[in-house]
């Protein structure tokens, strides 16, 4: 795990050594194990270091001592690393910065096609005055820019960007409002209107003054996979999962997997756990639950106690450790450690859910902690509109009389037809379709500008602002709307939720030096599960099929052939004891009335809620952009 930084002073030479250290001091807030800096007056490139592995020691040598002019900094996990090294005929003690050095200069800007990993990078091309910039397929590792006035910044955190002196830090309102309410927010957007996100599988390049933005990947949707017998499809499941937890925790002694019970995260932890076994290291198994007879005559945390059942399956009690007990924090406790980590609120998953199992992990001398994060969205997908498979190749009567273990109904598919004829037929109108069916969908969630909360005199100020308080922006991952399976199912893992979430909870890692992996996004084993035939992903009494057969002698059947998820929660503890501590936020609020910091809240209405019996965590996201504003990280004067 690292943190990477670079300014390109493009106008004129305005980078110095007072600038550089105060970027390094602010960027190391999470207390890395090194950093390193190459500084001139027209570029500056930065890179700090947790040392959780033997390659990692060889970083700093790259950008000093490599005989090219090429200069790199790279957050990186490469998991092709031995086909890369035999390619390039490399010795195999060679750190990831410089394996990707090697691909520059034997392929230029393609280079992060070669790639099959996690990673972040910048390249500084002396001799062409170029900058090259990419970011990983499926966006576990966080990118992002500013571009204004002739500098060029870039950072895996905000916050190496926002120590810059003078930048520009206009709040995006679009982002704001429509980040309220699970809308969704416009591509590559963020809170700062001139902060940018890298979207994954793109490489950004800076040359002439211009930024040329080029995407590199994207899952292949046409492929098909057939083979004789239905075993083979088992078995290259099998190597492919095997292989992409084995990436995961390559050179790493002691890491951890937080099981939540899930069909994932059993999959993962009980793999997991074999292999630790075979390559002498440790597995540490952490899990969010009440204590083991804990009576759920609500059924809201039915999925985390099947946590149990794996363990003594497992045999594994004594490396389980239970995280039942919550590190009481206030509320505001909680604002202020999400807009250290983040700079700003944390999309798609707030990443106070994962702190106690991040400080257990901590505790445990684990630096690695495997997630079981989007394998719903694929390699695990209930496949619900199965149908679409049929509508591809045409088969309309399959299309309505099919049969599968699938919540969707007739109407279900009757709804889906019509758009898809239309779509197919024609194709000018598949952008139009699928804004339709998400403003449809989340009719439910718009924001409404007449929040009580919000200082109505602060947005009538401009037509911009007041524009705002009804919004009518419903962005989407893919602009076609899906006439199959595999482009539907494309079009679900590749959505903003999956790799902000998986952004949120690197940058939250951070804090506690634990460093997340997802085997479930390992590029390999996503290809495979979208060109497999449909009916090997879900059968007539069986969804999710590959993976419950694969998982046979993995898992209990309680787990494995459990028929449907009915309940579960994050963070089921949290539903036992709740401490949102009142007074520490109405204390924040008398400080934003004295600093004028939130000009966009009703103070008066946000104190009068704080005072009621109303819950306060409705007021959680609000607060988190006051203390934006608070920290002088967002500038809200509209002069």
């Amino acid at each position: 795990m690292s943190s990477i930084y670079g300014i390109y002073s493009i106008k004129s030479p305005a980078i110095n050594e007072t600038l550089s250290k105060r970027i390094d001091d602010i960027t190391s807030w999470w207390q890395p194990d090194s950093s390193f800096q190459y500084v001139n007056q027209t570029i500056l490139l930065g890179q700090q270091n947790m040392h959780s592995h033997k390659h990692v020691l060889l970083e700093e040598d790259v950008i000093f001592k490599h005989p090219s002019e090429l200069k790199i900094v790279s957050d990186a996990r490469i998991d092709n690393r031995e086909d890369l090294i035999r390619e390039l005929r490399c010795q195999h003690d060679i750190s990831n910065s410089e394996l990707i050095l090697l691909l520059y200069i034997k392929y230029g800007k393609t280079c992060a096609q070669k790639l099959i990993g996690a990673f972040s990078f910048a390249i500084w091309d002396s001799k062409n005055e170029t900058l090259v910039c990419a970011r990983d397929q499926m966006g576990v590792k966080p990118f992002c820019y500013y571009y204004k006035d002739g500098i060029f910044a870039f950072g895996t955190q905000k916050k190496s960007l926002l120590a810059i002196p003078n930048i520009n830090k206009t709040p995006d309102w679009r982002y704001i409002m429509n980040s309220m309410s699970g809308i969704g927010i416009p591509k590559g957007a963020t809170a700062y209107s001139h902060i940018k996100h890298l979207a994954p599988g793109h490489i950004l390049i800076v040359k002439n003054k211009e930024l040329q933005l080029h995407q590199y990947w994207e899952l292949d949707i046409r492929s098909e996979l057939s083979y004789k017998n239905e075993d083979n499809y088992i078995e290259e499941f099998n190597t492919l999962f095997k292989e992409a937890i084995r990436c995961r925790i390559d050179g790493t002694n002691t890491f951890a997997s937080h099981l939540s019970g899930g069909l994932d995260s059993s999959g993962i932890t009980s793999v997991g756990h074999q292999l630790a076994k075979n390559n002498s290291s440790i597995l540490k198994v952490l899990s969010y639950n009440v204590i083991e007879d804990y009576k759920d005559e609500d059924k809201k945390i039915e999925e985390n106690l099947k946590a149990f059942d794996l363990v003594n399956y497992l045999n594994a009690e004594s490396i389980f450790t239970n995280v039942n007990k919550p590190i009481e924090r206030s509320m505001y406790d909680m604002i202020k450690h999400e807009v250290l980590c983040c700079d700003g609120r944390s999309r798609s998953n707030n990443i106070n859910t994962e702190f106690e199992i991040q400080a257990e992990a901590k505790q445990q001398n684990a630096s690695v902690l495997l997630s079981g994060f989007a394998g719903d969205e694929l390699v695990t997908s209930f496949c619900r509109p199965f149908y679409l498979e049929y509508f591809d190749k045409g088969r309309w009567i399959k299309y309505f009389t099919a049969k599968k273990k699938s919540r969707h109904l007739f109407k279900d598919k009757l709804r889906a037809f019509i758009p898809a004829l239309i779509s197919t037929l024609l194709p000018s109108t598949s952008k139009y379709l699928i804004a339709k069916y998400s403003k449809e969908r989340y009719k439910n969630h718009q924001y409404r500008g007449e929040s009580i909360l919000l200082n109505k005199d602060y947005f009538n100020a401009t037509p911009e602002l007041r524009s705002m308080l009804e919004p009518e922006y419903f962005p989407q991952a893919h602009d076609e709307f899906p006439t199959s399976l595999k482009a539907y199912q494309r079009n679900h893992i590749c959505r903003p939720h999956t790799y902000r979430r998986m952004e949120s909870e690197q940058l939250g890692g951070k804090y506690w030096h634990v460093d997340y992996r997802y085997p479930m996004t390992d590029i390999r084993l996503l290809q495979f599960m979208i060109s497999i035939p449909m009916e090997q992903k879900i059968s007539e009494d069986m969804s999710r099929r590959i993976f419950r057969i694969a998982m046979k002698d993995y898992l209990p059947d309680s787990i494995r052939l459990r028929d449907m998820k009915h309940a579960g929660h994050l963070k089921p503890l949290a539903t036992i004891n709740q401490n949102p501590k009142r007074k520490e936020l109405y204390d924040f609020v008398q400080a934003l009335k004295t600093t004028r910091s939130a000009p966009f809240l009703e103070l008066e209405m946000v104190e009068e809620w704080i005072k009621s019996k109303k819950s306060v965590f409705s007021l959680y996201r609000w607060m988190i952009f006051a203390q934006l504003g608070y920290e002088g990280k967002l500038d809200f004067n509209l002069n």
